[in-house]
C-alpha cells in the first residue's frame, strides 16, 4: 500500500496501516482527560470463551476504548472473588464512560461492571477547596435540628 506524504512517499503493510489509522482516529485533547476505574466481575460465558481460545482481551478491547476517545493506562485481570476485572482509563468525561461499561455489561461478557472517577492528589485537594470555599452555604441536618 502507498501512501504519499508530501513529496515522500513510504511502502507500508498492514499492520502500519492500522496503526496510523489508530493513531489518527482520536481527535480529542489528551491534556484534559480525566482518569476512571472500571472494575468487573467477568461472566462464566467468558470463562468459558476464554478456555476454549484463549484470548488477550486488551487487543481485542482496544479498538472499542478508542471509538469512544479514550485509552487505556492499566488493563489488569485479579483473583479477587468479588471483581476479577479491574482498569485505569483515561477519558473526556462520565458519559464516555458509562456508555462503554452499558456496552460491555449488555453484551455479556461481565455478571458485574462498575465505574469510577479517579482523581490525582493534586485534582483532590481542588474539590476540598471548593468544598472548604462554600461550606459555611451549608446547614446539615443536625444544625437545623438544633435550631
Amino acid at each position: 500500500v502507498n501512501i504519499k506524504i508530501g513529496f515522500f512517499i513510504k511502502l507500508i503493510n498492514n499492520t502500519e496501516i492500522i496503526q496510523l489509522r489508530n493513531n489518527l482516529q482520536y481527535k480529542g485533547n489528551y491534556n484534559n482527560m480525566k482518569k476512571y476505574i472500571i472494575i468487573g466481575k467477568t461472566s462464566q460465558e467468558t470463562a468459558a470463551s476464554m478456555l476454549n481460545k484463549p484470548q488477550n482481551r486488551r487487543e481485542m478491547v482496544e479498538p472499542l476504548v478508542k471509538s469512544f476517545n479514550t485509552k487505556f493506562c492499566e488493563f489488569l485481570y485479579l483473583n479477587s472473588p468479588d471483581f476479577d476485572f479491574m482498569c485505569v482509563i483515561e477519558g473526556e468525561n462520565d458519559k464516555d464512560i458509562a456508555s462503554a461499561c452499558n456496552l460491555i455489561y449488555a453484551s455479556g461478557s461481565f455478571s458485574m461492571i462498575n465505574w469510577f472517577r479517579a482523581f490525582e492528589s493534586s485534582e483532590w485537594k481542588e474539590v476540598y477547596e471548593i468544598a472548604s470555599k462554600n461550606m459555611a452555604n451549608y446547614v446539615s441536618a443536625k444544625q437545623a435540628a438544633e435550631n
